[in-house]
């Protein structure tokens, strides 16, 4: 039934009040009141306009909502750089926004063109996203944090390994040096984080994705990482790949794999073999 226009609904208001709550007596108010063009049940339509005239002290429909709030082109171009230009800490360090929350707490120019254009921030990001929809967020790596002297260690054996190289005069022979590389196979641990939303980030396509931080894993709640054990080749790259339970006393993730595993000492190991 169509919503019954104003009129009607302040005659139902009055008929019950001059009928003192007599609902039968009420319903024959209205008849008189609207001069027969009511046409429903009364006794549902005064008992619930009577209950919202109390309620609020008007039976008038609220008024409709304004034109919703618009972001121009020019503004929405705007944020679109803001956001994913990020912000850079006291140490000169990039970092990305995790939302449109963090984006506004920390960039003053993207609070000040949401407050001129009286938009929400989930508004805002509407319709940034409308006129970029390459912006998205992306997945935030964390690699573990080396110390110098452990760097300085991989580059000294580096260096150590090429100086087997025979150089002669007109320089490195490269054939040479691949032959040579080639009978190398390098084992190394690794672990993959599976990371929580929070690492999810606004960044652009060509943005560097990695983060040296020595704080994780900070908790087994927080953070899920796979541990897998990789052979690589500089000839012929990957040449092996296998999941294990962990970095330390190993074991691989085969039913088929004797219980002992591999014996492995200390959290992350590295070993060159020559073949």
């Amino acid at each position: 039934m169509p919503r019954q226009p104003v009129d009607r609904r302040v005659a139902a208001v009055k008929a019950y009040y001059w009928a003192h709550g007599n609902l039968p007596l009420a319903a024959m108010f209205l008849a008189l009141l609207t001069g027969g063009a009511y046409h429903g049940n009364p006794h549902t339509f005064i008992p619930y306009w009577v209950n919202k005239f109390e309620l609020r002290g008007d039976v008038h429909d609220k008024p409709p909502p304004g034109r919703p709030p618009h972001m121009d082109l020019d503004h929405a171009w705007e944020c679109c750089y803001l956001i994913q230009a990020g912000y850079k800490l006291q140490t000169g360090e990039q970092r990305y926004f995790r939302s449109i929350r963090h984006a506004v707490s920390q960039c003053p120019r993207l609070k000040e063109i949401l407050g001129s254009t009286h938009m929400t921030q989930q508004g805002a990001l509407r319709s940034i996203k409308k006129m970029c929809p390459e912006l998205a967020r992306r997945t935030l790596r964390f690699v573990r944090l080396l110390a110098p002297a452990t760097k300085q260690a991989r580059a000294a054996y580096a260096a150590h390994m090429l100086s087997m190289v025979t150089v002669t005069p007109d320089g490195l022979d490269a054939t040479q040096l691949q032959r040579y590389l080639s009978r190398f196979m390098w084992i190394d641990s690794k672990t993959v984080y599976v990371v929580p939303k929070d690492h999810l980030v606004y960044a652009p396509l060509n943005a560097e994705m990695y983060i040296e931080d020595a704080r994780l894993p900070r908790s087994r709640s927080e953070i899920k990482k796979i541990n897998y054990y990789v052979v690589v080749n500089a000839v012929l790259g990957p040449v092996y790949f296998k999941v294990v339970t962990g970095t330390t006393s190993i074991q691989e993730v085969d039913p088929n794999y004797p219980a002992e595993g591999y014996l492995v000492s200390g959290s992350g190991c590295s070993a060159l073999i020559c073949i």
